[in-house]
């Protein structure tokens, strides 16, 4: 029961915001483009926030796991090296492929994470949670960029590639933020108040967003592409990388924080990435829907499975 209730835990909150912006947009009639400046403010300000206070948090003296570093980053860009290569062979249409790759390979593992992981451990297993979200969140952000950039339907050019990867706003948080953690620079608290003031209000105003443009029918529009990348993001990868984690010896907080790297829904912030760089918003969105409905499910699951065989 304590994987459920923790599935619960993070999962409802989201869907009830998602519910409330579905709700607002009908009722104040919100325009799609008062919507779409609201998701660049999340892209552009708050989403960059919290990754710019995770790496300036994050303890690499004491923290510090390289084995799982390791591990989080050369399987995060493995999957997406093949779901760059498979994905487009079955899916024509570019701007969907794109969406469908970032939907599979990019989980919201920083809330997710965070979350299960304190629920689980305490307060004293986070650290080494924030330094591998931290790190996916650089990884993720490089590799959504070149991935968008590259399926817009031009010529690959790496100049126009690498100019859109070192304007992102991720990017930027993330690098200057690790800049600034290594430096001997100390922010002061109220700027850290400021930061975290904006960072909380991320998550919730992407959800709001997200849930006032969704719609039904797109849903049985999309069906089998979302289904078929949905299975694919909650069961066949975390099956495959999960597994694999616990024959290199895994255990507890960290193969905890594999669990929630791969096996956590797609990540919010790929909606307004999606939006922002050019693929199909409105597949993205339904994709961080269904992805996080279903997550109730496969995270009591795992989190079963762990409990069951002694590996947490």
């Amino acid at each position: 029961m304590e994987g459920l209730q923790l599935a619960f835990q993070v999962v409802f909150p989201m869907i009830v915001l998602m519910g409330i912006g579905f709700i607002v947009k009908r009722w104040l009639k919100l325009s799609e483009e008062s919507l779409k400046q609201m998701n660049k403010l999340v892209f552009n300000l708050f989403l960059p926030s919290v990754v710019f206070k995770n790496m300036y948090q994050a303890d690499f003296t004491t923290d510090f796991n390289g084995k799982l570093l390791c591990y989080g980053a050369v399987t995060v860009i493995s999957i997406f090296a093949v779901l760059y290569v498979v994905v487009p062979k079955f899916v024509k249409e570019k701007k969907d492929a794109s969406v469908l790759v970032q939907a599979m390979f990019r989980s919201n593992n920083v809330l997710f994470g965070i979350t299960i992981i304190y629920a689980v451990f305490g307060q004293a297993a986070m650290g080494i949670t924030s330094l591998m979200a931290g790190m996916s969140v650089f990884i993720y952000s490089v590799l959504a960029v070149f991935l968008f950039e590259s399926m817009r339907g031009h010529k690959l050019k790496p100049k126009t590639i690498a100019i859109g990867i070192l304007k992102n706003p991720l990017i930027i948080a993330s690098v200057s933020g690790t800049l600034l953690m290594l430096s001997p620079l100390q922010l002061p608290v109220m700027a850290i108040d400021i930061l975290n003031d904006m960072g909380q209000m991320a998550t919730p105003l992407a959800l709001l967003v997200l849930g006032a443009t969704f719609q039904l029918n797109g849903f049985f529009k999309y069906r089998k592409k979302i289904v078929a990348a949905a299975v694919t993001k909650l069961a066949v990868i975390p099956g495959i990388f999960i597994t694999l984690g616990i024959l290199l010896g895994f255990r507890d907080t960290s193969l905890l924080t594999i669990m929630t790297l791969f096996g956590a829904p797609t990540a919010v912030s790929s909606y307004p990435t999606a939006e922002a760089l050019g693929g199909n918003g409105e597949l993205a969105g339904l994709m961080v829907v269904f992805t996080s409905v279903c997550s109730m499910a496969s995270i009591f699951l795992w989190i079963l499975f762990f409990e069951s065989f002694g590996f947490i």
